[in-house]
């Protein structure tokens, strides 16, 4: 299976919890922190075409707050961040700019992805589900807000 196909099954499948899912929670009623958002000199500087959202998980279990600590002052050395990371409670914490390329899945998808997502791990399961919530909402509200579509059949991936 090549990159670009492996790439699409994943943006299919987050877009397929899109699908069919009623959720109570709203992303324009989320608060989104900035206090660990790379500056306008820090990142990269090369505007992205609006193709696809990324859909990430943090694979490590450590609150949603550190690892946007950790992105924002390690991304030149890691060459990795994206733009939101959202956890610790339905909390969404910026890092990148949206609209720039984010270092955090291989240079197609970082051309082709205004927005990239990290879903940090919890073995709580009630903090599981309103992260959850908010991370689909903001995988939603950000492919609207782009033009890209949110259902898996679209003649997009065809």
């Amino acid at each position: 299976m090549t990159k670009l196909n492996k790439l699409k099954w994943v943006v299919a499948i987050a877009a397929a919890f899109f699908v069919g899912t009623t959720f109570t929670s709203k992303v324009s009623a989320a608060t989104i922190n900035n206090d660990y958002a790379l500056s306008s000199n820090q990142g990269s500087s090369l505007r992205t075409s609006n193709n696809v959202i990324i859909a990430h998980a943090t694979a490590v279990y450590a609150p949603a707050k550190n690892v946007a600590i950790y992105e924002n002052r390690e991304w030149s050395n890691t060459t990795a961040y994206v733009q939101y990371v959202v956890g610790d409670g339905g909390k969404i914490y910026r890092v990148g700019a949206e609209g720039y390329q984010a270092w955090g899945a291989g240079s197609w998808a970082n051309a082709n992805a205004p927005v990239q997502i990290e879903l940090a791990q919890t073995y709580d399961n009630a903090e599981f589900h309103k992260d959850y919530v908010t991370y689909v909402n903001l995988l939603r509200s950000s492919a609207i807000k782009y033009g890209i579509p949110t259902d898996v059949d679209s003649s997009a991936w065809r």
